[in-house]
């Protein structure tokens, strides 16, 4: 028999929650699903504590802010119709292809927020929007940065509702499969000038992450071949060292460069 148990605990609210984590502080697993399944399974332990009665499952237009609980299912993203019309589709789309259909009905929003490792798509697309965490402590955090002092779980994730151009490549071994290397960019103009952009690349460093000198090549000049190549450019020598039996280091960073020019050529100036 199983030497380890483990309990199981539904919080009423957001108040029992963190009761239950303040009273087993290192022995609380927090039921927010991420797209991928560890392997090995790790065996439960300590106090498994199910959010469902916290009402975190919603995407919602607020206030100019797209808020998105973290409860909500990675399916019920990528079928929302407010996430297919707004920034292109970009969210719908990364939560279409971050992971099969059965764990998309498992898999959460703060699941992925807060993956360390995984199918990069959401967090990809997440970060070109500027995309930040609201904590239970109240703390709010940008995309891929660590929990802050005294977070326990992700309320919800927000960003702005702004007229964003956006576009996600990637390349996969298979179309369902998850991306060796991707890429996210965003961008608006005015005058015919890039006023705000953003690029992010998953695949070549441990964990997804902006690329600010493909953005820096962009900023302030027209969208045209020469300024893509440049940010294609800068794009191949993004920092990391990524290499595994899907794809060498070099391979990762040639198509880090192909997939942003990808990406930006797909994009229509707004």
């Amino acid at each position: 028999m199983p030497t380890d148990a483990f309990q199981y605990q539904r919080a009423a609210d957001l108040a029992d929650a963190q009761k239950a984590i303040q009273q087993q502080p290192h022995n609380t697993n927090v039921l927010l699903t991420q797209p991928r399944v560890p392997a090995p399974y790790p065996t439960a332990t300590g106090l498994q504590l199910d959010l469902r009665n916290l009402n975190l499952d919603y995407i919602r237009s607020k206030s100019g802010l797209i808020e998105i609980g973290a409860s909500t299912t990675l399916q019920a993203l990528a079928d929302a119709p407010l996430l297919k019309r707004s920034q292109d589709g970009i969210v719908a789309v990364a939560a279409l292809h971050c992971t099969h259909y059965g764990m998309r009905n498992l898999a959460c929003a703060g699941g992925a927020a807060i993956a360390v490792d995984g199918p990069p798509d959401l967090q990809l697309a997440w970060l070109v929007l500027d995309a930040q965490i609201h904590w239970d402590n109240g703390d709010v955090s940008p995309i891929g940065t660590h929990p802050p002092t005294g977070a326990s779980f992700p309320l919800r994730i927000f960003y702005s509702d702004m007229a964003n151009s956006a576009a996600l490549h990637a390349v996969r071994r298979t179309p369902r499969d998850e991306a060796i290397v991707a890429v996210a960019a965003a961008l608006q103009t005015h005058d015919n000038k890039i006023a705000h952009v953003r690029i992010a690349i998953g695949g070549v460093a441990n964990t997804p992450a902006r690329c600010n000198t493909a953005e820096i090549e962009l900023a302030g000049k027209p969208l045209t071949t020469a300024s893509i190549a440049c940010a294609a450019a800068a794009a191949a020598a993004t920092p990391g060292s990524r290499s595994d039996y899907r794809g060498s280091s070099a391979y990762r960073h040639a198509m880090a460069s192909v997939l942003t020019q990808r990406a930006l050529e797909s994009l229509t100036p707004r």
